[in-house]
C-alpha cells in the first residue's frame, strides 16, 4: 500500500490502512539528572540512584574517592540498563563519590552531577 499511495497519509488512512510513525534519527543522550548516593543496612554498601535519559542504551557509573569537582580520578565500575546500582565491598566511614553517563548509539551524555555517600 505504501508504494501505491507513495507514502501519502491520507491516502493509506482512506484506504483503512494503519499509519505508523516513522523512526525518529537517533540523538545523543541526555545527561542522567537526580542522581543519588546513600548507604544502605548493609556494611560496606552503598545505593546509587538517577532518573532516566533519553536516548539511551545503557548507564556507565563511575566512581572516585577523591574530589568529585575534578574530572580526574574516576573509574568506571559498573555499565547497566538499570536505574539503579549497588556498589558493595567499600570501605567502611569513607566517603565515595559517583556519576552517570548515559550511553546511547550515536555517542554519551556528559556526565551527571556527582552525588556522595559514606559506606556504613
Amino acid at each position: 500500500m505504501q508504494f501505491a499511495s507513495k507514502g501519502e497519509k491520507d491516502i493509506m488512512l482512506s484506504a483503512g490502512f494503519d499509519v505508523t510513525k516513522s523512526p525518529s534519527a537517533p540523538v545523543v543522550p541526555t545527561t542522567p539528572r537526580d542522581v543519588r548516593a546513600e548507604s544502605t543496612r548493609v556494611r560496606k554498601q552503598i545505593l546509587v540512584r538517577w532518573g532516566a535519559s533519553k536516548g539511551h542504551r545503557l548507564y556507565r557509573v563511575e566512581q572516585t574517592e577523591g574530589d568529585p569537582t575534578l574530572e580526574t580520578g574516576w573509574e568506571v565500575i559498573a555499565e547497566t540498563g538499570k536505574n539503579r546500582l549497588v556498589v558493595n565491598d567499600l570501605e567502611s566511614f569513607k566517603t565515595y563519590s559517583f556519576r552517570v553517563v548515559a550511553i546511547g548509539t550515536i555517542g554519551n551524555s556528559i556526565p551527571s552531577d556527582a552525588a556522595s555517600a559514606i559506606a556504613a
